[in-house]
């Protein structure tokens, strides 16, 4: 009958706030099939997501958002690899002022 909670579910309950590595494989498949994504982006992604488990100590919870935020802020600039500092700064500017029809670097 489900899960029974005497409290509300924090992040010790895994079963509420764990998400699935299949969930990240899938959501990268996505990205790429809609191009908002390069296979070197995940490289990359993915390089950070360990790195930053293995310095921070952080939940696997914690992990998914940041890639998925990386995955998300893809889409307003050029590819990580030849990315430069203007690059980022142009980025931020679209983020800041693009609409759901301009999400797009």
């Amino acid at each position: 009958m489900g899960m029974h909670f005497d409290h509300a579910p924090t992040r010790k309950d895994c079963a509420f706030h764990g998400l699935k590595d299949s969930y990240i494989d899938r959501y990268f498949k996505n990205a790429l099939a809609e191009s908002h994504i390069l296979p070197q982006d995940i490289d990359i992604t993915m390089k950070y997501g360990a790195e930053y488990v293995s310095s921070s100590g952080s939940s696997k919870f914690r992990v998914n958002k940041v890639v998925f935020t990386f995955v998300n802020w893809r889409r307003f600039i050029v590819p990580y690899l030849s990315n430069t500092m203007a690059g980022i700064f142009k980025g931020i500017s679209n983020l800041d002022h693009a609409t759901k029809k301009t999400a797009r670097y």
